[in-house]
């Protein structure tokens, strides 16, 4: 029988609350509605008394709860089917919180032979968003709940049943592994028979769809390190979200959250949404971007696929390649703003088990016999610094002379620091000799192979949190890699994190055929959490003599990879010879002080791309399609690249993922002077890995009844960026374009002026760092 205070409460909330666009949920007792939700839009949520719930998007049921919940305590699993687990009181109420109004509906649950073990499962719906999220809390905590299984779970709320939805089909992205969720990424069919989905410690979000736009997200809402996803079963499964099953006390007052997001706008705009809520949820500042010079600036890179990986030039140290380096890219004037150190600066082989041994850049070494200090000294360029997982036998450990809280796990030779003071005496080092963004590598290793962050329920919060404190005291930024999507979310709480890798080493485009450059899926959800996508190093000269990873090893593909690290928006890391930086190439990507000319966001897939993946080619385009944009005052252009296409496919105005004004025009950067009138674009077999496409969409601009098509910095990849354009003003009389450049900089823009191409030189003057781009009513160009 429904409790009174249920009755009261439903009641009160049906006088008092009104939903705007989001929902509340209906409610059903003995079969019976007895709260109807006061709002009809297409995704719902209904409620049982028993403790069942069906989300359900425009009538048909996306989502319907598994059979029973459960709980591991005690050495036992307490569950609702054996009755076990005993649902004693449910109740709702209202409140607010950083996502505004609430309704709650709580499930009470405890022990059958423990009444002091108890957990509240509560069910919250917001008035701003379509979104339901599933709280766990443990008020008096829980003891003995570990299990000999690391990718399982010891709670479950929620725990959804995988189901045909009829009569559309319905297909799905499951994030998984290493590089942000990218390397085991799953795409298919979502129904009974559905199988591949990933679970465990490397599973990240899920993303259900339809092809009318549809698209509910599930995931960790909070304590990302904590919890996890299980796979329960192989047809028809259970997805059981709960506290990670390596964990064995949870203590009093623990709670962790999960989420299901809808949007009825696509997969792109479902995840941007998500990701907006998540930041805003956990209140995720961003005023360290501007300051991140290696993701604001050309730098250059040192790691798995550079030529000076492991290697330096004949019987030099890298101390002395360092500065050749430097010597060549500014006699040929490539404006390189900061350097990369990856793991040969601090020698991880000599640890216990490869692992970090020491990591201190003002002591000489063989590598650096004047030391990292005296480099930076001596060229001011900052340093991205590799750091991988602690060796055991570190000497920063107590246990072996150090001065730090050091956690050991001596089956696997891995140590983590959980000490505040060690990463403030690490960062304070890092500060002498340059350290401006500190790249923690490994991080799937350091999870996975290390049992005490599976098994204690706050260090792994706890270590990110402490980096991060410490980033943040020093002005300093962090990146992730091969991060997991559990790494991803947490940094919606560390400020620091400004970047994140995407794809695989830049070195296994040899040993895979060359994928390295698919990274359009990945930065959806990367971007979507406010982290800018890294691709990696590259090269910029096909061939590359004498380089470290073999005779026959070739880049056919430079302009490729140039392009794509450009779109992500994120870091841009040359790292070739000495003697071959192709400087044209570079300078696609920058301005003359090396300032990288991006778009307004990173590029991504478009839906049909995911579209054709999981439910099959006619559905979308058989290859990469990504797109993207820049946004100028009122005036949007767009982007679409496209590779390795097999088939002929039409990408419509409404797939391009930007707004595409009225009388807009495109071209192709292969033929800058062919501008065309923009209702598609169709791509086809021609546009290849070896000969990518490249268009851009740009609307026009009436002035005194003659139409002007600005196209931009066309040398550029990013013709049309915000840090080259940066206003755009149209009166009776003229038209304004505002421009940022560097002294003694030439800026070429060019525009299609009543179908007749035209261009002007601008010239930056000695002091100069903005001009002015005019066509006044006769249709004069000048700078100024």
């Amino acid at each position: 029988m429904l409790n009174q205070s249920l009755k009261l409460s439903i009641f009160f909330l049906g006088v008092t609350f009104f939903c705007v666009h989001g929902l509340s949920y209906d409610l059903i007792n003995d079969g019976k509605y007895i709260h109807r939700s006061l709002t009809d839009g297409k995704f719902k949520i209904l409620l049982v008394t028993n403790g069942s719930y069906f989300l359900s998007i425009e009538n048909k049921t996306w989502l319907a709860s598994s059979p029973g919940t459960f709980l591991r305590a005690n050495g036992f699993k307490y569950s609702t089917i054996d009755k076990t687990l005993i649902l004693n009181q449910t109740s709702s109420s209202s409140g607010n919180d950083t996502l505004g109004r609430y309704q709650t509906f709580k499930l009470h649950y405890s022990l059958y032979n423990d009444p002091t073990t108890i957990v509240d499962y509560t069910i919250y719906t917001y008035e701003n968003y379509d979104m339901v999220r599933f709280s766990q809390k443990f008020p008096n905590g829980a003891r003995r709940t570990s299990i000999n299984n690391f990718d399982s779970v010891l709670s479950a709320f929620p725990s959804f049943k995988v189901q045909s939805i009829y009569p559309q089909d319905v297909g799905y992205l499951s994030f998984g592994g290493m590089m942000a969720g990218d390397m085991e990424k799953i795409y298919g069919k979502w129904n009974y028979l559905t199988l591949n989905i990933n679970d465990g410690i490397g599973a990240g979000p899920i993303v259900m769809f339809d092809t009318s736009g549809n698209t509910l997200i599930i995931s960790q809402m909070s304590e990302f390190m904590s919890t996890s996803l299980q796979k329960e079963g192989r047809s028809g499964a259970n997805l059981n979200y709960g506290v990670m099953s390596g964990v064995d006390q949870i203590p009093a007052n623990y709670s962790a959250d999960f989420v299901v997001f809808y949007s009825d706008k696509g997969i792109n705009k479902a995840m941007k949404a998500w990701g907006d809520m998540l930041i805003k949820f956990h209140g995720k500042k961003f005023n360290l971007v501007s300051n991140d010079v290696t993701s604001k600036y050309l730098s250059y890179w040192m790691d798995n696929g550079a030529y000076y990986y492991w290697i330096t030039e004949n019987g030099k140290t890298y101390q002395d390649t360092i500065m050749d380096i430097i010597s060549d890219f500014n006699k040929n004037k490539i404006p390189f703003r900061s350097l990369q150190y990856d793991s040969w600066w601090y020698g991880a082989q000599r640890g216990f088990r490869q692992g970090c041994y020491e990591w201190n850049g003002n002591k000489p070494s063989d590598r650096f016999p004047q030391s990292l200090e005296y480099v930076f000294k001596n060229t001011g360029l900052p340093i991205t610094a590799h750091n991988k997982f602690w060796d055991i036998k570190t000497i920063y450990a107590k246990q072996y002379g150090g001065n730090y809280n050091f956690v050991l796990d001596q089956f696997t030779g891995k140590s983590l620091p959980d000490d505040q003071k060690f990463w403030d005496d690490l960062f304070l080092n890092g500060t002498r000799w340059g350290l401006s963004t500190y790249e923690q590598d490994w991080l799937n290793h350091q999870t996975f192979d290390f049992t005490p962050l599976m098994s204690d329920i706050a260090l792994g919060k706890r270590w990110l949190t402490q980096m991060g404190n410490a980033a943040l005291k020093f002005n300093m930024t962090l990146q992730y890699c091969m991060s997991l999507s559990r790494h991803v979310l947490q940094s919606l709480e560390i400020e620091p994190v400004t970047q994140v890798r995407v794809t695989n080493d830049y070195a296994t485009n040899w040993q895979y055929g060359g994928q390295q450059w698919r990274l359009g899926v990945s930065s959806i959800f990367s971007s979507s959490v406010g982290l800018m996508p890294f691709k990696d190093v590259y090269w910029t000269t096909a061939v590359q003599s004498e380089n470290p990873y073999g005779p026959k090893i070739v880049n056919p593909n430079t302009e490729l990879y140039s392009l794509v690290s450009i779109l992500t928006g994120g870091p841009v890391g040359p790292g070739d010879k000495i003697g071959l930086m192709n400087r044209t190439l570079i300078m696609k990507s920058c301005n003359d002080e090396g300032l990288l000319l991006k778009p307004s966001r990173p590029a991504t897939a478009i839906d049909a791309q995911i579209y054709a993946k999981a439910l099959g080619v006619a559905y979308g385009p058989n290859g990469e399609v990504w797109s993207t944009y820049t946004k100028i005052g009122n005036f949007t252009f767009g982007i679409i690249f496209a590779a390795d296409i097999k088939l002929s496919y039409t990408v419509l105005p409404e797939q391009m993922g930007f707004e595409v004004q009225n009388e807009s025009y495109f071209w192709s950067f292969r033929n800058y002077a062919r501008v065309k009138p923009m209702k598609n674009i169709t791509i086809d077999n021609e546009c290849t890995i070896n000969k990518f496409c490249l268009f851009h969409i740009t609307p026009a601009i009436t002035l005194n009844n003659n139409q002007i098509v600005l196209l931009g910095e066309q040398e550029k990849w990013v013709p049309m960026s915000p840090q080259r354009i940066t206003s755009i003003n149209k009166n009776t009389n003229a038209l304004t374009i505002g421009l940022d450049g560097v002294p003694e900089e030439k800026v070429s823009i060019s525009f299609l002026i009543n179908q007749a191409f035209k261009k002007i030189d601008c010239n930056f003057g000695v002091n100069q760092r903005k001009m002015t781009v005019s066509i006044d009513e006769k249709l004069n160009l000048t700078c100024s």
